[in-house]
């Protein structure tokens, strides 16, 4: 099948269309999980930096780290649940729009006998903002989610490498039948 130069640029339009659409609304959905999760993302990045992408970071800093997003989680996980307020009023908001329209196209065309796919698609129509904005509180909450429990397992990772760094601090050094230090090829 060949594509006439205008199905081409009908395409394009819609693509660019879309992609606009895309654009706005991953902005809104970031601003508003942004707004939930500044400070956490803010500790992850210094993790990143100061933890994950050194060789061999002290204990007292990784320490700090565990203290600093432990006590971040407490906070950001109250948070989350606001946020998942606003997604649940956004979905009440978004079925009485429809519900309403519903009924009233069905009371309105009563002599007509519309079908159910008729009603659906007009209060589909007229409900189209509010479900926009619920599809956005409810994506920002799974981002904001995801962000808290991905700070939950480095949490639990810091813990870790804190153990094991104690660990090996608590070993005695190796020594021979005299006393001696061993040294260990590596």
């Amino acid at each position: 099948m060949e594509l006439t130069a205008q199905e081409i640029e009908k395409l394009d339009a819609i693509r660019l269309l879309v992609s606009n659409n895309v654009e706005y609304f991953d902005n809104m959905v970031n601003e508003v999980a942004d707004t939930y999760t500044a400070d956490l993302n803010a500790v992850m990045d210094d993790i990143k930096l100061h933890v994950v992408d050194k060789a061999d970071p002290p204990v007292s800093l990784v320490e700090e780290y565990f203290m600093k997003l432990s006590a971040l989680l407490y906070y950001v996980g109250s948070q989350m649940e606001s946020l998942g307020i606003r997604d649940d009023i956004s979905e009440q908001m978004q079925k009485e729009v429809f519900n309403t329209e519903y009924l009233s196209q069905q009371e309105l065309n009563r002599d007509k006998k519309p079908t159910a796919a008729t009603l659906t698609a007009l209060a589909e129509n007229k409900s189209m903002y509010e479900t926009l904005l619920n599809s956005m509180y409810s994506r920002a909450y799974k981002i904001v989610k995801f962000r808290v429990e991905a700070a939950d397992r480095m949490c639990s990772t810091l813990s870790k490498v804190m153990s094991r760094r104690m660990q090996e601090m608590s070993y005695p050094e190796p020594t021979d039948q005299l006393g001696r230090k061993i040294q260990l090829n590596e």
